[in-house]
């Protein structure tokens, strides 16, 4: 399942309410408000929108709305392909939350910046997160964000780790290695599985590298003008309050590097604004929000460093019961010309059963001819189900032209 997001210039003066579309003449710099593509017409006739700002050609682009059904065609609307002020497309492509039965993650908030373990140029940033391990598991999958295209990623898991405090103290697994050609936020599966013990400390580590991009590591934080004789702190347009940096971030999590084997814990890394840069940040917000706003964080200059306050690295590890059964297809639609195969974890022998029949041994791949679920285990304790039913092609409507029209 894909949807994709963007945004663009959001005012009711360019609507028409009428055929329920939209069309601007506004820039990308304009673009105020962010929506979901989901679908389009090549053929959507350009008169259907307002003439004052009307498109050349034909063509739009179907959007739901996030106002609610009560927004002009129960919560949708059409944008032309011509709209200038369409900009920052980004997709999002859904799995199963059933992939994986744990995830281990610290971070809560978005990175909103990026940072480099080295001050080279040319040089490759570590990244680990250090989890407790909840129960007997196959260690089958991180994810992180990817700032830059063509950014290279090495993934180890380290398990029965000796040192909390030091990400690569365990016993090293197989290297999954791979190219990021897009930006974003991307779930790596690991080549093999790494079994870990219930209650055993382990880590995920990931060495990042972009011949393009220095900073690249995807850490949360906080920007804040913080008193140098009291402590107080003031906000300074962040995606994360200081407090909330503080409360969801200990020792012995997030750790980056620059070599992988020295390592530094985000909670004790913080960076302070130099004088010019704070009166250039300063600058920012006057032109942004004006100097009313800007008076106010210059008054905070006078007592206050304006500082980065780092929280946990955007990094997260997956894991599955070591009895798991998995399922070749997520979705329940099956092709005619596919089957259903089923395999173990553990590489377990495994038993089946159809529509809640008896259990039998599972040999090779169940073809689906009728509308089938299917119940597996490969320890007689956790059993796995899934609903599956042949795919068909199927009319959305259908059309037909007589002497009366269409």
């Amino acid at each position: 399942r894909v949807l994709f997001r963007s945004s663009f210039y959001s005012d009711n003066s360019y609507i028409n309410n009428t055929n329920h579309c939209c069309m601007t003449d506004k820039t990308h710099d304009d673009a105020n408000h962010s929506i979901t593509i989901t679908g389009w017409n090549d053929n959507y006739p350009a008169e259907n929108f307002n003439e004052t700002c009307r498109p050349k050609n034909n063509g739009a682009w179907l959007v739901k709305n996030s106002w609610g059904d009560n927004w002009q065609d129960n919560g949708y609307f059409w944008l032309s392909y011509e709209d200038s002020s369409l900009c920052e497309f980004s997709t999002f492509e859904f799995a199963p939350s059933d992939n994986f039965d744990t995830n281990y993650q610290y971070d809560s908030f978005m990175p909103a910046r990026y940072m480099s373990a080295s001050d080279e140029t040319d040089s490759p940033s570590y990244i680990a997160n250090v989890f407790t391990a909840s129960d007997e598991q196959m260690i089958d999958a991180v994810s992180t964000y990817f700032v830059a295209p063509q950014t290279t990623y090495e993934v180890t898991i380290y398990t029965d780790l000796k040192d909390k405090s030091n990400p690569s103290s365990g016993k090293a697994s197989s290297v999954t290695k791979g190219t990021s050609d897009m930006t974003g936020y991307f779930t790596i599966h690991l080549d093999k599985g790494v079994k870990v013990k219930k209650n055993s400390d382990f880590s995920a580590v990931v060495k990042l590298y972009c011949a393009k991009e220095k900073y690249i590591i995807p850490v949360e934080t906080n920007l804040s003008f913080i008193d140098r004789n009291n402590g107080s702190t003031y906000e300074a347009f962040s995606a994360a309050t200081y407090q909330q940096i503080q409360k969801y971030t200990a020792k012995n999590q997030s750790f980056f590097s620059e070599d992988g084997k020295s390592w530094s814990d985000t909670c004790d890394t913080s960076f302070t604004y130099s004088d010019d840069e704070k009166n250039t940040t300063i600058s920012n917000i006057e032109t942004a929000y004006g100097s009313k706003v800007a008076e106010k964080y210059k008054k905070y200059a006078e007592t206050c460093d304006l500082t980065v306050t780092i929280g946990n690295i955007s990094l997260k590890a997956f894991g599955n019961n070591v009895n798991k059964v998995d399922f070749s297809h997520s979705l329940p639609d099956i092709p005619l010309d596919e089957s259903v195969a089923l395999s173990s974890e553990s590489g377990s022998a495994i038993k089946y059963s159809l529509n809640d029949g008896d259990f039998t041994d599972y040999s090779s791949p169940i073809k689906i001819t009728s509308d089938t679920k299917i119940t597996a285990t490969c320890d007689d304790k956790t059993f796995y189900t899934k609903s599956f039913e042949p795919a068909a092609a199927e009319f959305g409507s259908l059309s037909c032209k007589t002497d009366e029209g269409l």
